[in-house]
């Protein structure tokens, strides 16, 4: 979970060495669809239900 997930996909690809600037890789990132967890349920529940003290699990 990242407060901006396309400025978090560059810092990963220039952390790896790799070049940042590359199209494919603009190319592929605007294809992606991001989903937030904060409005959405996945196939798990949401983060926020998960992390309250009553389903804490010790």
């Amino acid at each position: 979970m990242v407060r901006d997930p396309c400025k978090c996909a560059y810092e990963c690809i220039e952390f790896s060495g790799l070049n940042k600037n590359c199209q494919k890789f603009r190319r592929h990132l605007s294809t992606i669809r991001t989903i937030n967890a904060n409005e959405k349920q996945l196939r798990i529940p949401s983060w926020k239900n998960c992390l309250t003290r009553d389903n804490w699990i010790c």
